[in-house]
């Protein structure tokens, strides 16, 4: 059985990074400050950040123009 945990810990314990596994109400704590100071306009799929004090950051001179061409 497929187990995105494991693997992700496996990943991470092979590249030699440092994790910490939260707990589900840590996790929660973390998203809801994350609504909060962000005040996303879509909450599921990809968060859609719209707020005033958020800045889009283009990472090359192509982003989001290669499902364009």
């Amino acid at each position: 059985m497929h187990n995105n945990f494991e693997e992700l810990k496996a990943a991470a314990e092979k590249l030699g990074l440092q994790y910490e596994i939260l707990t589900g109400q840590e996790a929660a704590d973390i998203i809801e400050n994350s609504f909060k100071k962000f005040e996303p306009f879509r909450r599921q799929g990809h968060l859609g950040i719209g707020h005033n004090k958020s800045v889009t950051l283009r990472l090359s001179e192509y982003e989001y123009t290669f499902s364009e061409n």
